[in-house]
């Protein structure tokens, strides 16, 4: 097994690496799509009068369902308007955040 090291403690296998190269190039190039894919829906829901009902397709045994969340108001707190007023710290605490970890892969600029 090739081990690659970038920087102090950081050891990754080269076939790993290679994969996740791979991988985040596949989920940029399926986010294009699934933006495209998304825009077509939502024009053709509109011009069938599809979304209040919503759209089913069904190839090879998967099922795609594509729904429309209609725009909503929904109640906001004005947090910069609470610290002008002087009473944002009476209503705010500190909370733990549960930890992660992420995996993000740069590219060089050539």
């Amino acid at each position: 097994m090739t081990l690659v090291k970038k920087e102090k403690n950081e050891l990754v296998t080269e076939e790993d690496l290679e994969f996740l190269i791979w991988f985040d190039e596949q989920k940029k190039r399926a986010k294009v799509i699934e933006d495209r894919i998304k825009q077509s829906a939502h024009s053709f829901l509109e011009e069938n009068g599809l979304l209040e009902d919503g759209y089913k397709a069904e190839l090879d045994g998967a099922v795609l369902h594509i729904y429309e969340t209609k725009p909503y108001k929904k109640k906001q707190t004005d947090t910069k308007k609470m610290k002008e007023e002087g009473v944002y710290d009476l209503y705010t605490r500190d909370v733990w955040v549960k930890g992660s970890t992420r995996i993000q892969v740069e590219y060089d600029e050539e």
